[in-house]
């Protein structure tokens, strides 16, 4: 038998049921192959499409700001630049305005979201204590519970600014959670090192050193926006 489709010559299919032959033309074997590698590349390519999606909304509801949003490409040029992170501890970046914190901290939760299917969320400390603080006093569409919950159940969280507010229980809060659900935090400052403490107060300090082995980098001291350089090239 010749397919009139592509031409392929096959043998159709003969059964014997009850003493009878019964002869099945049935489909061109050549052309159901092709059907099958095109159903299955169509569906991996619907699964990239669909993982490609979901990467995008990940990054959309991390609240990057903008210019950090698409850092996928970035390679660090130097080996101060290049931080080795596995995704467990949390880290602490303190340098002047403009030295890079944010970008390299933005990069990493991207990387993370892109290879290995991690949530994010960058926020700055101040505008985290008004968003419990909004619950707090329901000017907010959740509760306290709820609000602090969102910032504990993501995969990393970026808290910038972290100089600009005093100690308080909403960050212990979050933060506390967080450690015990063993997710890493990533903190940005222009505090020194030695001050640091004295933001988080004992008991988080004691969490974060001794108990999950948050690491310090400090980046030079150089504002590059200033100098008119382009942190991401």
């Amino acid at each position: 038998m010749i397919c009139d489709k592509c031409g392929f010559e096959y043998q159709p299919r003969e059964f014997s049921i009850g003493g009878h032959s019964i002869t099945m033309f049935g489909d061109c074997p050549k052309c159901a192959e092709k059907l099958r590698a095109k159903l299955a590349k169509e569906a991996e390519q619907e699964q990239i499409r669909e993982e490609n999606e979901r990467i995008l909304r990940w990054i959309k509801n991390a609240n990057f700001p903008p210019i950090y949003a698409n850092l996928r490409g970035y390679e660090p040029k130097t080996d101060a630049q290049a931080i080795e992170w596995d995704y467990t501890k949390p880290l602490l970046f303190v340098g002047v305005t403009g030295c890079g914190k944010t970008m390299r901290a933005c990069w990493l939760a991207i990387v993370g979201i892109w290879q290995y299917k991690k949530t994010a969320r960058y926020i700055d400390h101040s505008a985290l204590i008004s968003r419990i603080e909004a619950a707090k006093n329901f000017k907010s569409f959740q509760d306290v519970d709820a609000t602090i919950k969102e910032f504990v159940e993501c995969d990393i969280l970026i808290i910038d600014e972290l100089d600009k507010q005093p100690y308080t229980n909403h960050l212990f809060r979050v933060l506390d959670g967080r450690y015990g659900a063993n997710r890493p935090t990533i903190f940005l400052s222009n505090a020194k090192p030695e001050e640091i403490k004295l933001i988080f107060g004992d008991a988080l300090y004691s969490r974060l050193v001794n108990g999950q082995g948050m690491k310090t980098y400090k980046f030079e001291s150089v504002d590059f926006r200033k100098l008119n350089k382009d942190v991401i090239k």
